[in-house]
Order: C-alpha cells, then sequence, then structure tokens
C-alpha cells in the first residue's frame, strides 16, 4: 500500500492504470470474440500512429451513489447478507468475500495513516470508522466515494460517473457545518482535496461529476453548488471533467 502523509484522502498506488490496461487486453484477446479483437486492434493501431492513449474496455458501471453514501460500504454487505435469491448462493458469499477484503485494507490503510502521520486523525478515523458504520461527515462521504471508485476499478470494471456530486454531497455538509464540524472555508478545502484526487487518477475519459439539473421539475442547485465549481476553477486540472445541468430557472449567479 502507498500513503503520503500529506494526503486527507487514501491513494492506492497497485491499482494502476497499466495494470488494469493490460488486464483488459489479456481478456479481450482470450475471449477470442471477432468484436473484441477488432476494438484492440484499432486502439493498438491508433497508439503506434500517436492517434491517441488510452485503453480498451468493455464495459462500464454508473454506481447508485445515492446507496452507497446512504447504507455505506458495510451496509452495502450486510444487504446483501440478508439477500434471500435461490441459486444465487456463491454469488453473495463472494460479495461477503470481497467487502471483507475491502475493510482489511481500509484497516491496513488507516495505521500507515498513524505511522505515517499520528496527527492525521481524520484520515485514520474515517477509514475505520467507514468499516462498520455509514458516513457521517462530508469527509467520510467523499472517502467512500473513492473507496468505492478504486474497488470497483480493482474489479475490472469501469466507474462511469462520481453523479451529481452538489446533490449526493449536500447532506453531509449541511450536517457539518450545522454541528460545526466545518465551516465554508474548511468545506472548500475539503473540496479542492476531492478534486486533486480525482485528477490524480490521470483518467482522460470517464469519472465526471454533475452539478445542478432538475429535480420534481425544478432547477436544484444549493450552497455546495457552488463551493465545488469555485473549487474546479480555481484547480484548473486537466483530469477533472465537470458536467453543468443547465435549466431555464438555474439561478443566473451560478
Amino acid at each position: 500500500i502507498s500513503l503520503d502523509p500529506e494526503e486527507v484522502f487514501w491513494g492506492t498506488a497497485s491499482m494502476s492504470r497499466v495494470s488494469e490496461r493490460l488486464r483488459w487486453e489479456r481478456l479481450g484477446r482470450a475471449a477470442q470474440a471477432p468484436s473484441c479483437r477488432a476494438i484492440l486492434d484499432r486502439y493498438a493501431a491508433g497508439e503506434r500512429l500517436h492517434a491517441y492513449d488510452g485503453y480498451a474496455d468493455f464495459g462500464h458501471v454508473a454506481p447508485e451513489w445515492e446507496d452507497i453514501l446512504g447504507l455505506g460500504l458495510w451496509g452495502l454487505r450486510e444487504r446483501a447478507l440478508r439477500a434471500s435469491n435461490p441459486g444465487k448462493e456463491a454469488f453473495y458469499t463472494a460479495i461477503e468475500a470481497s467487502y471483507q477484503g475491502l475493510f482489511f485494507l481500509m484497516e491496513r490503510m488507516a495505521g500507515e495513516a498513524e505511522r505515517l502521520c499520528p496527527e492525521n486523525r481524520p484520515m485514520r478515523e474515517g477509514l475505520r470508522h467507514l468499516t462498520g458504520a455509514a458516513p457521517s461527515s462530508l469527509l467520510e462521504a467523499m472517502q467512500t466515494m473513492l473507496i468505492y471508485y478504486d474497488a470497483v476499478m480493482a474489479e475490472g470494471t469501469v466507474c462511469r460517473t462520481f453523479g451529481r456530486l452538489d446533490q449526493l454531497l449536500y447532506p453531509f455538509y449541511q450536517r457539518d457545518i450545522a454541528s460545526g464540524a466545518l465551516d465554508r472555508a474548511q468545506a472548500e478545502g475539503l473540496i479542492a482535496c476531492f478534486l486533486k484526487k480525482l485528477n490524480g487518477y490521470r483518467v482522460p475519459a470517464n469519472i465526471p461529476f454533475a452539478l445542478c439539473g432538475k429535480k420534481d421539475g425544478k432547477a436544484v442547485a444549493n450552497e455546495l453548488s457552488y463551493l465545488i465549481l469555485e473549487a474546479f476553477l480555481k484547480l484548473r486540472a486537466p483530469y477533472v471533467k465537470l458536467h453543468f445541468l443547465y435549466a431555464e430557472d438555474t439561478p443566473e449567479d451560478i
């Protein structure tokens, strides 16, 4: 495992784009499917000509972030354990094993954070809390999203989106502000760290997120929409992809 003592969120250097690309290429060739071979051949030809740099993949997933943040990683595991679907026992056993492995990694990350930077309490306490409960703060909600992204990518599936980020994270922001756990400036700092982490993945496509849009027929924008947009404009990070969902009644000042 790899951890930068200056980081707010965890890092997983072993889950690299290179190993993922090789895994997908081996999978495509092993499948011996003409359509897969054709994709891989076009990709290889394009790279040789320096027309683009990327990797071939054969699927994407758009996570149900509302469930992931509402239940937490622990809650997702518990939901799987309660599921009753005759004939699918091996599937649910595999889910349990996957989450147990993920929780073990999170504990190791928390221990490494304590060793490298004892004063970094938010990271290690957040990681340990998430092994047994749903996220309860803005930092823990962001950490949950990053952990889930890393886990899905390690499984060999491309995580396509981080969803409508301002809507997903706003309840955690509200709770932190109301309790005094964060002020506006601290929240903006957390957002900047989160966006830097996304940029650090150096993903040329995928994992965008969206702001604003509509809910129940009306435009939605909240204080977090403004904070995320401000942090995005300041950061000027090439690998962070923001989608703005405009509606006729979207507030003009955003």
